[in-house]
């Protein structure tokens, strides 16, 4: 908050136009953090930004004198290394004459060279054994983060265009395999995301496209059955967006290669559709369940069903789901 405006007479006093002056006093400003041993009491009212240039300052000059404690050791470091393996062949030579004695007709041979070398270097504590695990630690650093990088740059470049690799999972109160893990819960994402789910898995949780997921096995809960449901809903009616548009034939046309250029097609489309002339502001944020519960759904009274026909409703979604995903 600003006591004074700008143009006040203090501010043209000498204290605050005199860079010299203020300078000077610099080493002599108390800062309100701080307690004077001499007059046994704290120093109040400096703002809190001068603590901040202190602790700037003080961090600079302990820079400074970092620098110069380690200047100019990398080189001596380096010239300690050449000189020393300069040396070491004679070295190793000297400790093989030391513990090779011939006597009389007894052959040396090669073995006995490599022996001792072998001996040398693995022996612990020694000087190449400090270099070996110091080299083994920073490969072990370099082969960590080269890995790193490479995975994220794979990831981000196959990801839209690989088709993941699921496998079987098995849960712990079930004997049947399933194709999602346990716990697993149907996910709840924008349009473009559930697209790339349900036409290429999720390959960090091993799981292959979401279309192959069958709800009766491998969902549990209602609210997983629901979002399922309501992503299949988006899913059909953007393929027939597709189809009418005659960019596709049928779903199975779908393929990594043109799911991108198809998916850019129909969902300006089906937003248009949904939404007429109150178009969102950032149409792609849209969750994929606020677009299925836009859809029109069949109304009117529902008939009673009775459990045999239950289950032949049933049988009838699971044959659906297989045909869909191409089992």
């Amino acid at each position: 908050m600003r006591l004074y405006p700008v143009d006040h007479p203090i501010f043209a006093q000498r204290i605050f136009t005199d860079q010299t002056l203020i300078n000077s006093l610099r080493t002599k400003v108390i800062l309100k953090h701080h307690y004077c041993n001499e007059t046994e009491m704290w120093a109040q009212g400096v703002p809190a930004v001068i603590t901040i240039s202190r602790e700037i300052r003080e961090f600079r000059q302990h820079y400074n004198a970092t620098c110069n404690k380690f200047d100019g050791q990398f080189d001596r470091l380096h010239e300690a290394m050449t000189r020393n393996a300069s040396s070491l062949p004679q070295q190793v030579v000297d400790i093989i004459r030391s513990q090779l004695v011939i006597q009389g007709a007894v052959q040396v041979t090669s073995a006995d060279i490599y022996r001792i070398v072998s001996e040398i270097l693995d022996a612990p504590g020694g000087r190449m054994d400090a270099i070996s695990v110091a080299l083994n630690s920073i490969s072990q650093q370099l082969a960590t983060q080269q890995h790193s990088v490479v995975s994220d740059a794979t990831d981000q470049q196959t990801q839209p265009s690989q088709v993941a690799t699921g496998t079987f999972h098995m849960w712990p109160d079930s004997e049947s395999i399933h194709s999602v893990p346990f716990g697993f819960e149907w996910p709840s994402h924008t349009t473009n995301t559930m697209w790339n789910l349900w036409f290429l898995g999720d390959r960090s949780k091993r799981i292959w496209p979401f279309k192959n997921i069958i709800p009766r096995f491998d969902l549990r809960g209602k609210l997983s059955k629901s979002n399922r449901c309501r992503t299949k809903r988006v899913m059909k009616k953007m393929i027939s967006i597709a189809i009418a548009g005659e960019l596709i034939s049928c779903e199975q046309d779908v393929k990594p290669i043109n799911m991108q250029s198809i998916y850019d097609y129909s969902y300006p489309l089906l937003v248009q559709s949904l939404y007429g002339g109150e178009m969102p502001m950032r149409p792609q944020d849209i969750n994929i369940n606020t677009l299925a519960n836009r859809m029109p759904k069949v109304t009117g009274r529902r008939p009673r069903v009775t459990r045999r026909r239950r289950q032949q409703i049933e049988q009838s979604e699971d044959s659906e789901d297989n045909d869909d995903a191409g089992l």
